[in-house]
């Protein structure tokens, strides 16, 4: 199957999906999630304003990285619209860039396989007719693999650097990637040939110095704004609130939801995203992550399974109101009752959730066993290849755990994942020739 074919796939699911959705609603209201207004908040300010600000100040939670995705659409007044239309052109370029990715892991065979699985992912046209983050951060991810890859294979050097540039815009849009750009290009440069060693040393630490400066400028913005110099508050409100959450529903005290509101009560306070006070809030945060690192590890681990395997039924059935998609807080709900008493539930009373369940399961399943096929059968050429594409899904991985790890989190690591898959799909071709 040629380039142009796979992305004709891809347009046409994606482009059927949100016709489906709109026309039952009339509103292009249900493209809306419940954080899009926290994004389109601090974006309507950009475009009126010219300042990145909510409604308490500086923002310095969220990166400017969605926002710039959403200005078009807030320019021509149509938000929704706008910013879903947009991502659906970053989803058929994350599906042209995934197809390059399938070709350096083992030509147009791998390359076609790749680019189908990655058009027919359901988080990826899910999530896409949502107006969140996701699709733009997958988007920069992708670019980031490919480039890190043509630069494992031809040793070019503006391949690096644009591997860099993507990995920094990746972390402007979700902080989750803050460390890719390093350990793409590390990893990147322990995995190439031995041949012109010393150049590639050379490409890297350029590359390192260009993701650096691209991601210092944030840091001294918030800095020079508010006094607090990080680059985004998510990792202070992740230790100051799933942290003790976790702790305390893994040793039964109360329940992770109950422990958690209580806890976010506390950024509703002025003066909560003041130095002072994030400081204040990491101290209790790793002194409940020392009281019980045991418990606080099977939560976190608990979390990256329900990352990696919740096929993501809910987010499918909610772009279209069913019902049964109303099951706010499930994952929540797995943290404090376990997955079987969970389960148990909905099977009695949500079959429709179960049977979607299942088949986006089996979706998932197949995915996932052909990527593991495609990671350990292939040439040699195209191990040090496949090892990066590989890393690139376990770093996403490794950082999605704990008490609210759930499917869209997995949205980083489809490219990797159906890259490899396409891989597998071409073993399997060649076992049977």
């Amino acid at each position: 199957m040629t380039l142009g074919r796979v992305l004709s796939l891809a347009l046409l699911i994606r482009v059927a999906l949100l016709t489906a959705v709109w026309l039952p609603a009339g509103d292009t209201r249900v493209f809306l999630a419940p954080d899009s207004p926290q994004y389109l908040g601090p974006a309507t300010r950009l475009a009126k304003e010219g300042r990145y600000w909510n409604e308490r100040g500086p923002e310095i939670f969220r990166p400017p990285g969605f926002a710039v995705v959403l200005l078009p659409g807030l320019w021509i007044g149509q938000a929704a619209v706008g910013g879903v239309a947009l991502q659906l052109m970053l989803g058929l370029g994350a599906t042209a860039l995934v197809f390059a990715i399938g070709g350096h892991l083992g030509g147009r065979a791998v390359a076609a396989a790749a680019g189908v699985w990655f058009a027919i992912e359901p988080l990826q046209w899910v999530l896409g007719a949502r107006l969140l983050s996701e699709t733009a951060c997958t988007f920069c991810v992708a670019a980031a693999l490919a480039f890190a890859l043509d630069w494992l294979r031809t040793a070019r050097r503006l391949s690096l650097l644009g591997a860099a540039l993507a990995a920094a815009a990746a972390s402007y849009v979700r902080p989750i990637a803050y460390l890719l750009g390093p350990a793409l290009v590390l990893m990147a440069l322990a995995l190439a040939p031995d041949a012109h060693r010393t150049e590639r040393r050379r490409h890297a630490v350029l590359a390192l110095l260009l993701w650096a400066t691209c991601l210092s400028a944030w840091h001294v913005r918030n800095g020079l704004a508010t006094g607090y110099w990080g680059f985004s508050t998510q990792l202070d409100r992740v230790i100051a609130f799933w942290i003790p959450a976790g702790v305390e529903s893994a040793r039964g005290e109360r329940s992770y939801t109950e422990a958690r509101a209580e806890l976010r009560a506390r950024e509703q306070r002025p003066g909560f995203e003041t130095p002072d006070n994030l400081a204040r809030l990491r101290r209790e945060g790793l002194k409940a992550l020392a009281d019980g690192p045991v418990e606080y590890a099977g939560v976190y681990f608990r979390g990256m399974a329900r990352t990696l395997l919740n096929p993501g039924a809910l987010g499918l059935l909610g772009l279209f109101g069913t019902p049964e998609a109303h099951m706010d807080g499930l994952g929540r709900q797995v943290t404090d009752q376990g997955i079987v008493r969970t389960l148990g539930g909905v099977l009695v009373s949500r079959p429709l959730v179960v049977l979607t369940f299942a088949a986006l399961g089996l979706y998932l399943l197949a995915q996932l066993c052909l990527a593991s096929l495609g990671l350990w059968r292939g040439d040699r050429e195209t191990r040090g290849a496949r090892l990066l594409t590989a890393a690139v899904a376990v770093y996403f991985l490794l950082l999605s755990g704990g008490p609210s790890g759930e499917s869209r989190f997995r949205h980083p690591m489809t490219p990797s994942l159906c890259a490899l898959a396409g891989a597998g799909v071409a073993a399997l071709r060649s076992r049977r020739a």
